[in-house]
């Protein structure tokens, strides 16, 4: 998915602090990066300096750093945060930069995002498609979708739920189905009963369990 990305290089800003024994290399290989012209321009507080800086970007630890729109923490080596400016680039950045927080147990930021743009939850919506996508990502995308219910994120996303739950994958397709009832929209109605025709068991138990969530909620 292409969310908002340009040919322009990624801007960076790190936060530091004095006594942190990690940011010394963090920053040089953010230097590197620049130098190399993979980020147009660096931006560095020193949270010593400028304690206020810590509040106004949500900040509790350091090193943190911003490439583009992904916000990291901690230490990163030199070949992570070139992989970081280069997903800037790339459409699946998304998807790895989603998969990275969710392995981080960091979901709240992914709700943040999708909260700030809608659109995002497509990304969710891809790695669910993915066939590759291993299983702690997909329980990690399950708590989310569970956090949106009802939401109109979660809405939006209806015409890209609907087409999932036609994956060639019946454990896909269950997904899908339960995602869509999590809407709590009535328009799904028609794929919830399409659902409960389907070839594979396991697909129609979550059809009819979908089915029964959203007429209970009416």
């Amino acid at each position: 998915m292409n969310a908002n990305f340009t040919d322009t290089k990624p801007q960076a800003l790190l936060l530091i602090s004095s006594g942190c024994n990690v940011c010394p290399s963090v920053l040089q290989a953010l230097c590197d990066l620049l130098k190399e012209g993979l980020i147009a321009s660096l931006e560095t507080i020193n949270l010593s300096v400028a304690p206020e800086a810590a509040t106004r970007y949500g900040v509790k630890t350091v090193p943190w750093i911003r490439i583009g729109e992904f916000e990291l923490e901690g230490q990163h080596s030199p070949s992570e945060l070139r992989q970081w400016a280069e997903y800037c680039d790339q459409d699946s950045g998304w998807a790895h930069y989603f998969t990275y927080l969710i392995q981080n147990s960091q979901r709240h930021k992914i709700l943040k995002k999708i909260g700030q743009q809608k659109s995002l939850i497509n990304v969710l919506i891809e790695l669910l498609d993915n066939t590759e996508t291993d299983f702690g990502v997909r329980l990690g995308i399950d708590a989310i979708f569970e956090e949106l219910a009802g939401s109109s994120s979660l809405k939006a996303a209806i015409p890209a739920l609907v087409a999932l739950s036609r994956h060639p994958e019946a454990r896909i397709r269950c997904d899908a189905l339960h995602y869509l009832a999590l809407s709590h929209s009535n328009e799904v109605l028609s794929i919830l009963n399409d659902g409960t025709q389907d070839d594979d068991l396991h697909v129609r138990e979550s059809a009819n369990d979908a089915l029964q969530s959203l007429l209970q909620k009416d």
